[in-house]
């Protein structure tokens, strides 16, 4: 498989990961207070891990900030890495969360999600996630791969 096609795959998993992440913090934001008391109640729930009250509102009211951030990081070519990082570890924290709640079967659905991130942090990308390397970039990465 080419270069290029590799590059288009990490671009199509980003892109699903950039709207995951956008449309679930959008989805948040537009009942804020809602999504805060539900999950709060949930992790309030628990009977293996007790966490305080406090701690649990004030993740849930930054979680889909963090979301946000994490979305916009994952546009540019620039914050791709940081953002890919970043998204990892929201996802870590996600499943922890699952685990917190009780709910053992939603950690499996978690997996699939950081396994789409590892995939972009694997695959090469190209420099716009909306057209692709110019000719000369191509061979640039070319001479390179040859020097080595």
């Amino acid at each position: 498989m080419n270069t290029n096609n590799l590059k288009n795959i990490e671009r199509i998993a980003r892109i699903f990961l950039i709207l995951l992440l956008l449309v679930g913090a959008v989805y948040k934001l537009l009942d804020l207070g809602n999504f805060v008391t539900y999950y709060s109640d949930l992790f309030a729930k628990s009977y293996v891990f007790k966490i305080p009250t406090g701690l649990t509102k004030a993740l849930l009211y930054t979680m889909p900030f963090v979301e946000l951030l994490i979305g916009l990081c994952l546009l540019f070519y620039r914050t791709r890495t940081i953002g890919l990082y970043g998204y990892l570890v929201f996802i870590m924290f996600m499943m922890l969360g699952e685990y917190f709640m009780d709910n053992f079967h939603n950690v499996n659905g978690t997996l699939d999600y950081m396994f789409m991130g590892m995939l972009c942090i694997l695959l090469p990308s190209h420099k716009s996630l909306f057209k692709n390397d110019s000719k000369n970039e191509k061979d640039q990465q070319n001479l390179i791969r040859l020097k080595t």
